[in-house]
């Protein structure tokens, strides 16, 4: 069967989707839906509800400014793929009409993704404009029009600028085009009534024309290969990165010149406790390696950051539900980090007096779990009762944390 250009442009999306979908598989766990997306989703569908209702007081700082600047960096987020490989390039040379059809498939393609990504965007923004800046049905449509066209364009002098110039140029090209597309974004917000449907005319016009010019233009089939494998590079970084952070080689995101630095915590590896018997130097182990391991600490400090932005985002029955959440998450967060510890090599390189794993584990987590337990506890006391809540909730939350720790020992062997 002869290879189409629309035969091949659905060989490669298909897949095209099928490495997103495997990209999705292993950065997005029910873990990170549980204790991520899932509140997030609730947060978002609770402050949309605010905004229709014209109750979100933090929408007052969305001017002007603020939303041409929010929908520059959208405009800018769009990314154009070419649907080549290696293989497809001797055949594409001798047939010129495959390479044509592809280009316009590509094209349609790119259109329907930011369309599709737009209209959620519009949506999400459309309370803000209607509700709090009294814009009319019409305004809107005519923004709608002027960012989806706008970003299509974009999109396609990106692409152009990173093939046919040098990187430092088109660096510079593009720098200099966020400038004009916020500086046109800031006078269409400031007189949408007047020439809103002119300026979307106009974007829809020099759209259109660039677009046909684009199909028409040869391409150079190495380079937009190239534009495609940084692209995926960068996403297959981004979750190699994640996995250094929830146990994976901490090379993946450590930095070189960083590697061979001596620790900024215990240097010289001074004694914590005055006592030192096996149980204490297991304890000693562990709380050191974590406060050196800028990765673990780091995601210890997020989830707790996390847990407060939550409690003060967050509607009141869901606040309690995010503290003993959040909780519960710094607790399997230092299960996770014991079992790396207790099978790491060091261990086996001197023979260790036996200890009982989870009395050892109990102590360490108990000390190891009350700063975030504080925290959270205190944030939360604070905006329920306020100063009394300072005062009584953290004991409450200590004992909340002890039972988590009681829960995660009980599961290690």
């Amino acid at each position: 069967m002869m290879m189409t250009g629309k035969r091949l442009f659905k060989r490669r999306l298909k897949q095209h989707i099928q490495f997103y979908m495997q990209i999705r598989r292993v950065a997005v766990d029910w873990a990170v839906w549980i204790y991520v997306l899932i509140p997030l989703l609730l947060t978002g569908l609770y402050q949309y509800i605010t905004l229709w209702n014209m109750e979100a007081g933090w929408a007052t700082y969305l001017n002007e400014p603020a939303l041409a600047l929010i929908i520059t960096i959208f405009i800018f987020s769009g990314i154009s793929i070419s649907f080549l490989q290696s293989a497809d390039i001797l055949y594409l040379w001798q047939k010129q009409d495959v390479m044509g059809t592809l280009h316009r498939y590509r094209l349609g393609y790119y259109y329907t993704i930011s369309l599709v990504k737009w209209l959620i965007v519009i949506g999400i923004l459309a309370p803000i404009f209607m509700v709090y800046l009294n814009w009319t049905g019409s305004m809107l449509c005519a923004l709608g029009l002027i960012v989806y066209f706008l970003q299509v364009l974009v999109g396609i002098l990106r692409r152009r600028f990173k093939i046919q110039l040098g990187k430092w140029v088109s660096r510079f090209l593009i720098i200099g085009l966020v400038v004009v597309v916020y500086i046109l974004m800031r006078y269409s917000l400031a007189h949408m009534a007047t020439t809103g449907w002119v300026l979307a005319l106009v974007t829809i016009v020099m759209t259109a024309y660039y677009s046909t010019y684009f199909i028409r233009q040869k391409q150079n089939f190495y380079r937009e290969i190239d534009l495609d494998t940084e692209h995926k590079n960068k996403l297959l970084q981004l979750v190699l990165m994640q996995s250094a952070y929830i146990g994976g080689p901490e090379y993946l995101s450590e930095k070189i010149s960083n590697l061979r630095k001596h620790p900024w915590l215990f240097r010289k590896s001074q004694k914590m406790f005055k006592a030192y018997t096996p149980e204490i130097g297991y304890r000693e182990v562990f709380i050191k390696s974590l406060l050196r391991s800028k990765n673990w600490l780091l995601l210890y400090v997020q989830i707790v950051g996390f847990g407060v932005f939550g409690i003060v985002m967050f509607p009141f029955w869901l606040k309690w539900f995010m503290w003993i959440g959040m909780i519960f998450l710094i607790g399997n967060f230092l299960k996770t980090y014991w079992n790396k510890i207790w099978s790491h090599q060091f261990l086996d390189l001197v023979k260790w007096r036996e200890v009982e794993p989870q009395k050892v584990s109990r102590h360490t987590f108990r000390i190891a779990i009350i700063p975030a337990s504080l925290v959270l506890s205190a944030v939360l006391g604070y905006i329920i009762l306020s100063y009394w809540g300072i005062l009584f909730l953290p004991m409450i939350g200590l004992a909340i944390a002890f039972g988590v720790v009681e829960f995660f020992t009980k599961r290690i062997s």
